[in-house]
């Protein structure tokens, strides 16, 4: 797995990153998944907070500070509870009941892992409450997010190589991955902010804000 230099300037650090191969193994592995996706955001058989919520944690995984504002806010326009994005930020066992925990649990340790080896006792456990189906369902809502996350942290990395501080060794992948982003933005920016009920100009700036450390107020 690809592991990105910590920079010293003040931003925080830039989360997981992308290579290209590696952003070609991730779409080969979305590709069998296409109907779980269906499932999970069309026929909701996830609850939409807590599909939000599995997302967040993988998001806080990646390190991707975008998602995890998108995200966050999103989560509680789902429906999750102002104490439940607190206690998912804590990430405390012991403040969710085991089923929602399992789930979250193997959501994370299958982002930390690259969608590789998962520690047994957690396969277990989330095998205990949730069947293979529903396992599936949130093996993909980990793999579009984690997806997400690392294409938004490549971006990330090629705004730091522009300020002079390079954080990963992959320019084709930032420079492909960010053109992209750019060419679909026209449509992701005004769904984002009807979605979270923002302008498109506040959203952009808490975004940076947020991506930078710092507090935007409002939200």
């Amino acid at each position: 797995m690809f592991r990105t230099r910590s920079a010293t300037t003040s931003p925080p650090p830039v989360g997981k990153t992308y290579t290209l191969r590696e952003l070609a193994a991730a779409v080969r592995r979305l590709g069998p998944l296409v109907h779980h996706a269906g499932a999970v955001w069309v026929l909701r058989q996830i609850d939409p907070a807590f599909r939000e919520q599995i997302m967040l944690t993988v998001a806080q995984a990646n390190n991707c500070r975008y998602c995890s504002y998108v995200h966050q806010q999103w989560a509680i326009r789902a429906g999750a509870s102002d104490d439940e994005i607190a206690q998912l930020e804590g990430a405390d066992p012991a403040t969710f009941d085991r089923a929602k925990w399992s789930a979250l649990a193997y959501a994370r340790a299958l982002a930390e892992a690259d969608f590789g080896f998962v520690p047994e006792e957690i396969s277990q456990e989330v095998a205990k409450y949730h069947s293979p189906w529903a396992r599936r369902n949130i093996e993909t809502v980990a793999l579009v997010m984690s997806t997400v996350n690392r294409s938004a942290n490549t971006l990330e990395a090629f705004r730091s190589r522009l300020r002079g501080v390079p954080v990963s060794e992959s320019l084709p992948a930032e420079i492909s991955i960010t053109a992209a982003l750019v060419a679909i933005s026209p449509i992701l920016l005004p769904l984002l902010s009807i979605v979270l009920r923002k302008s498109p100009v506040q959203l952009l700036h808490e975004l940076f804000a947020h991506s930078a450390g710092t507090s935007a107020g409002g939200t």
